[in-house]
């Protein structure tokens, strides 16, 4: 049977599951913010301060708070896929907004006014944040942006190795054997691809390992055993038929000699270009051994100059400059970047298995900070740049004054989190001038290295009005819940 709730009621549940999640995420915020201990049914228990992995195992005995919750992880999910960053920040900032509409609509404003007025107001904070952008990011900057997600000094100071060697440098992140976090450069490739199917290799091994591998790139769909070339030991093509596996397998337990086959990512045009690429590395390189894992591979290659490979990664520049959307420019970069053939891998080590998988979670935000900010730029951080952006904002409209509240609100979150008091120091606040929490002192944040990625802020800011607006304009909800059980939220997000 169907359980309806209408406006007011609907508003009251809304707004105490924006609290309970704000109130459980928000503690994170920054430098000294506090850990949650996170208790799952099917593992162990462990200990993070991560806002998306805080946010993501949220989950309500309230059915109509639940459904809110996991509509406001999907706004932060949606902030930290596109710029690994700022979840936590986007939850208080969806809370706050939320909090600031009931305010406004409890004195007379309509919601119809609200929402007409917000996408005026959010342009014109999205330009802001642009004018404050910093362009040039030289290494100091990636070590301090490394720093600050990662929380780790040493491991700031090794990405900012890597990219010393390349800004465009693919960096891995495997598992160290011991508690050690090392550094490791070598010359290769790496492949988003691997094997599909665990019978392809040997018992108790999770992935294939060749020296000196013969390779074949076959740019078409693969449809009979009997097409695969067997003096070759990989075959990477466009597709396969499903039997070809079946006969790989009995192939490779009946002879010494394994053949292993996987197919490019992508699709159409997209696809036929890595092969091109991957094509281009193997003639013009000596690849001297191959790692096949479940979802990436790479070859293992030596150092030397192609010319054909420069004037490949010359097209792409070309290509990357004229292309118009983000997501493709993004794809270009990625291929520019293994075709210059130098692969930086991150070691992680810590002493228990629970501090390797959240240093891990810091490492691979720094990394997509870093590379983020080497796209789009940085601008002050410590919640200074919302700040600052607040007391500039011209107040035409309802929406303005909604806004200029609540863009304080990340720094005053963080400065009580790390036991300030805004009112105390408010009147020392200015320009680049903010409290750097690691330090414990009001000083020059862009002379500290205290830094935000520009594509993090403007994610923030229209993920958290999109969110919020949405559940301002919700009047009803239905729930369609036979016998008594429980949503399955993944079928409605």
């Amino acid at each position: 049977m169907n359980n309806i709730i209408f406006e007011k009621e609907l508003k009251e549940k809304i707004l105490i599951a924006l609290e309970k999640i704000y109130k459980t995420v928000s503690i994170t915020l920054g430098p000294k913010g506090k850990n949650v201990i996170i208790s799952k049914d099917d593992a162990s228990p462990f200990i993070t301060n991560d806002g998306v992995t805080i946010a993501n195992a949220i989950k309500l005995e309230d059915e109509i708070e639940n459904i809110v919750v996991s509509l406001v992880k999907e706004a932060a999910n949606k902030t930290n896929e596109n710029s690994s960053d700022g979840t936590t920040t986007s939850i208080i900032m969806t809370y706050e907004l939320y909090k600031e509409y009931l305010n406004y609509i409890s004195k007379g404003i309509t919601e119809k006014q609200i929402t007409d007025e917000i996408k005026e107001t959010e342009n014109k904070i999205l330009k802001l944040i642009e004018n404050k952008s910093i362009k040039q990011i030289d290494l100091q900057k990636i070590f301090d942006i490394a720093k600050i997600s990662s929380s780790n000094p040493l491991v700031a100071s090794l990405i900012k190795k890597a990219y010393s060697i390349d800004k465009q440098i693919n960096i891995l992140l495997e598992d160290s054997i011991n508690s050690q976090t090392t550094l490791e450069i070598i010359n290769g490739m790496k492949l988003d691809i691997g094997f599909e199917n665990y019978l392809l290799i040997d018992e108790n091994k999770n992935e294939i390992i060749i020296n000196n591998p013969k390779i074949k790139v076959f740019n078409e769909i693969i449809y009979d055993f009997n097409d695969i070339d067997k003096k070759y030991d990989i075959i990477i093509c466009s597709d396969y038929s499903e039997s070809i596996i079946n006969e790989l397998i009995e192939y490779n337990h009946k002879t010494k000699e394994k053949i292993y086959i996987i197919k490019a990512p992508y699709h159409g045009e997209k696809k036929e270009e890595i092969l091109k690429d991957i094509e281009y590395f193997i003639v013009e390189k000596n690849i001297q051994k191959i790692i096949i894992k479940k979802t990436q591979t790479i070859l293992y290659s030596d150092s030397a100059h192609s010319n054909k490979l420069e004037e490949r990664i010359k097209y792409l520049k070309e290509r990357e400059e004229k292309e118009e959307f983000e997501f493709e420019k993004e794809i270009i970069r990625n291929r520019i970047s293994n075709l210059k053939g130098i692969i930086a891998i991150i070691k992680v080590g810590a002493p228990t298995e629970l501090e390797k998988i959240e240093k891990k979670m810091k490492i691979e935000d720094a990394i997509y900070s870093i590379q983020k900010t080497l796209n789009d730029g940085i601008c002050i951080g410590g919640g200074l740049t919302f700040y600052n952006i607040s007391k500039e904002l011209e107040t035409i409209s309802v929406a303005d004054e909604i806004l200029k509240k609540v863009l304080t609100k990340p720094l005053k979150k963080l400065l009580l989190t790390s036991d300030y008091n805004f009112d105390d120091i408010k009147d020392k606040l200015k320009n680049n001038i903010g409290v750097n929490i690691e330090t414990n002192q009001i000083e020059n944040l862009y002379d500290s290295g205290v830094f935000d990625s520009t594509k993090t802020l403007k994610e923030i800011i229209k993920n958290s009005i999109s969110i919020s607006i949405m559940l301002l304009n919700a009047s009803s909800l239905i729930i369609n819940n036979n016998n008594n059980q429980k949503i399955n939220l993944d079928n409605i997000l």
